[in-house]
């Protein structure tokens, strides 16, 4: 594979999770989330507080710094690593809420280890409002409150990508997909 490190980015309810496990699975690249561990954890109490913003974004950005340096300690090792969110999806997601919240963390994002390719999962509003009626846990963000909000947030990922990035239509089969994907990754 030509790929080290490969994120895969998109919404709630997009698929990105399902096709990051895959490419961890079809690939046998290791995979990691954001957050995680003990992060995840801390997420899951943040969720039922009225946290404020900065204080939210500093939060994820602390995990992607943790991410960082864990990627570059084993990418030099020769490990492969699929993550299913980084600090784009921080930063697109803060931006819709608060727009240029995270200008002050800029500078530590562009420290951060890149990505060799970025997967932006996207499917449409309406795909996106179905699946989340199907999920167990929902997320409370406003994101799926309108199409505005949700095609800014769209707008928002592909203004910060820094990287290569190719976006990947899911809202046909999953095979298709995984075919697209498979042509991407090779």
């Amino acid at each position: 594979m030509k790929y080290n490190f490969i994120d895969v980015e998109g919404f709630d309810c997009s698929g990105k999770s399902t096709i990051a496990k895959w490419i961890y699975q079809e690939f046998g690249y290791e995979y990691h989330k954001s957050p995680s561990g003990l992060f995840a954890e801390v997420r899951t109490c943040f969720d039922k507080f009225d946290i404020r913003l900065k204080d939210r974004i500093a939060f994820y950005t602390g995990d992607c710094i943790r991410i960082s340096m864990l990627f570059n300690e084993q990418i030099d090792k020769g490990h492969k690593f699929v993550l299913d969110r980084y600090f784009y999806s921080t930063i697109a997601y803060h931006e819709s809420k608060q727009p240029n919240i995270t200008c002050e963390l800029r500078k530590i994002y562009k420290a951060l280890r890149k990505p060799d390719i970025i997967l932006y999962i996207t499917v449409d509003y309406e795909t996106a409002l179905k699946r989340l009626k199907n999920r167990k846990n929902k997320p409370n963000d406003e994101l799926f409150l309108s199409d505005q909000h949700y095609k800014t947030i769209d707008e928002n990922f592909r203004q910060f990508f820094d990287v290569n990035y190719v976006t990947v239509d899911n809202n046909q089969d999953f095979e298709i997909t995984k075919n697209q994907i498979r042509k991407i990754l090779q």
